[in-house]
């Protein structure tokens, strides 16, 4: 994918683009910003253009039908030898070494709440770069979800970014930058994705899906300026699911929720019930919701929660995704949480 096919990130795309131009590429970077909005697509594509033996300041396009160069072709296939690729996967995959299997079945994220990059992985790319390259211009890895590095982890790289080779860039990835300690990040240039407008939203949808406007517009709505919440609007369960969320806090049917304490599911409770809040807070001064399909349930409601209450209770859901991501007993989160919800 060349840099023209990354949805939005204007500016980034100019930094980088820049960057090759100039010859002027840093050691490090940590591309930090909101899930879903293009991190991860645009470090396989700076790695490539990195590399790219046609393109100066990008890398060959994805088209089948243009000229791919060899070094972009054997990326884009996730098999060159000297472009590492590490994301938090389960232990068995990380012993059986075979990240590359989900890289071509586009299940990078797909473990990033629940799983770590360990010590292990983090030697593993230390054994890398003391070999000579093979064929390429830079050496390249990328560390996907970086906040997901154990502290051994973290400290094992601290190495390694203190004395990087000279012929190597090293990308990591992040939307939760805070996780990672000080040191990693005062280390890297840091680069913050935004997220995308709904004209670009809108836009990727009109090519992709066969919707009405009025479903696009809900998505536009919906997504959070994040392509990754858009595909999971688009999925079928993931509509069901919203549904019933939905349901349950309409008719405050709490005790559903109360005996559920899998983590996954308590995640994406809070994460529905953060913007309806934040919707609550502004539906009297004429702002889009987020959650405009609810409406009437948000007019209906937005009296009975003080200004200190919708405050604290934001506040409270948010402190519980970041104690989730820690690994705090779910059970504790969904009790006060619950509680919370029963006092509004």
């Amino acid at each position: 994918m060349s840099f023209n096919e990354i949805i939005g990130q204007k500016e980034v795309k100019k930094l980088l683009e820049k960057s090759l131009k100039k010859g002027r590429i840093a050691s490090s970077y940590l591309f930090c910003g909101p899930e879903g909005v293009g991190k991860t697509i645009t470090s396989f594509n700076f790695a490539k253009a990195m590399n790219c033996r046609i393109h100066k300041t990008d890398s060959c396009p994805n088209d089948t039908s243009a000229k791919k160069c060899p070094s972009c072709r054997k990326i884009d296939l996730f098999s060159h030898p000297d472009v590492k690729i590490l994301f938090p996967v389960p232990k068995k995959i990380r012993e059986e070494n075979s990240r590359n299997e989900l890289l071509k079945e586009g299940k990078i994220h797909i473990y990033q709440k629940t799983e770590v990059i360990s010590i292990d992985d983090v030697r593993d790319v230390e054994e890398m770069l003391l070999m000579k390259p093979f064929d390429i211009n830079k050496r390249v890895v990328i560390i996907i979800d970086a906040e997901a590095m154990t502290e051994e982890a973290q400290n094992a790289f601290l190495k390694v970014l203190e004395e990087p080779p000279r012929d190597t860039t090293i990308i990591l990835t992040s939307s939760q930058p805070e996780r990672l300690f000080s040191t990693i990040r005062s280390r890297c240039q840091k680069i913050t994705f935004k997220r995308l407008s709904r004209e670009e939203i809108k836009g990727y949808l009109l090519k992709k899906e066969k919707l009405t406007d009025e479903e696009i517009d809900l998505i536009c709505l919906l997504s959070n300026g994040s392509i990754k919440n858009v595909m999971e609007f688009l999925d079928e369960d993931r509509i069901v699911e919203r549904e019933l969320l939905k349901t349950i806090v309409i008719k405050k049917d709490y005790e559903k929720l109360s005996e559920t304490f899998n983590k996954e599911s308590l995640e994406k409770f809070i994460s529905f019930l953060l913007p309806l809040f934040r919707d609550i807070n502004i539906v009297m001064t004429g702002d889009n919701l987020l959650n405009p399909d609810i409406e009437n349930y948000v007019r209906s409601v937005h009296k009975k929660y003080s200004m200190d209450e919708l405050i604290n209770t934001v506040e409270l859901l948010g402190n519980s995704l970041i104690n989730i991501s820690r690994n705090i007993n779910p059970e504790l989160i969904s009790n006060v949480v619950y509680d919370r919800l029963k006092e509004g």
